[in-house]
């Protein structure tokens, strides 16, 4: 059975012989713990992707006055929420990096953000659309 060793998250070293709570004689950062280093998430990353592509498709609806990039980007803004919640999702026995985390969560918010008028246009929609059809306006 092949046991991992402890290296130092920043730079790798090895920590083999050393504690928590001791600094890596490599980059001097402090040692916080010995485990296996935390792993990144493609899902997150993913996230950050289809956050970054609505954030640019705002900018061309914002520029071109169209509505046809706006729609594109809302579709990668759902995508964004969608693949933002499964970067949250606990895996047994792994640990993801700090920018793994961040990268969702900031991901889930520039999508949220970003759908939540269109799900109001939408209700809003809808609700016009019944109050007519009961004939209260």
């Amino acid at each position: 059975m092949d046991v991992a060793k402890p290296t130092c998250w920043h730079c790798e070293y090895s920590l083999v012989g050393f504690d928590v709570g001791q600094r890596c004689p490599e980059c001097g950062n402090a040692i916080t713990d010995l485990g296996p280093a935390p792993e990144t998430c493609p899902e997150a990353f993913a996230a950050a992707i289809c956050a970054g592509i609505t954030v640019l498709m705002l900018l061309l609806t914002a520029l071109s006055l169209r509505f046809t990039p706006l729609l594109i980007g809302e579709v990668f803004a759902l995508l964004a929420v969608v693949f933002a919640m499964l970067s949250t999702l606990e895996t047994e026995g792994v640990r993801f990096s700090r920018l793994s985390r961040s990268l969702g969560r900031i991901s889930f918010w520039i999508g949220s953000l970003t759908l939540a008028p269109l799900i109001a246009l939408i209700l809003s929609g809808i609700v016009i659309v019944t109050l007519h059809e009961l004939r209260l306006i």
